[in-house]
């Protein structure tokens, strides 16, 4: 095969797939393509599941304090999830929570 100024035959590592369907081991304008190593997911610490809220964050949507949100999970008024040391509330069981504590409206329990 015959090269010209913008191509260039050039060996490519064993292992690392061709880019934009080239044929293996020929590199386009002098450049060589850059691979980017997939990035690693977020510490599980810091990632939250979807619709769960930290104590002072429940706390803080029902202007109470952490304190009296802690004695409503204690006392069993408020589901929970506990994972290790941490106390999550769902966010649904927060609505039916409030749903259950609107004045006038029967809600089974």
């Amino acid at each position: 095969m015959h090269a010209t100024r913008s191509m260039v035959m050039v060996p490519q590592p064993q292992g690392i797939p061709p880019r934009f369907g080239r044929p293996r081991g020929i590199l386009v304008m002098g450049k060589m393509p850059s691979f980017k190593p997939a990035r690693s997911p977020a510490p599980a610490a810091r990632r939250a599941a979807p619709g769960l809220l930290s104590v002072p964050a429940v706390a803080e949507r029902l202007d109470v304090s952490v304190k009296t949100v802690r004695r409503m999970i204690d006392a069993g008024e408020l589901p929970a999830h506990r994972v290790g040391r941490l106390v999550r509330v769902s966010a649904d069981d927060l609505l039916v929570f409030l749903a259950r504590c609107r004045f006038g409206v029967p809600v089974s329990r």
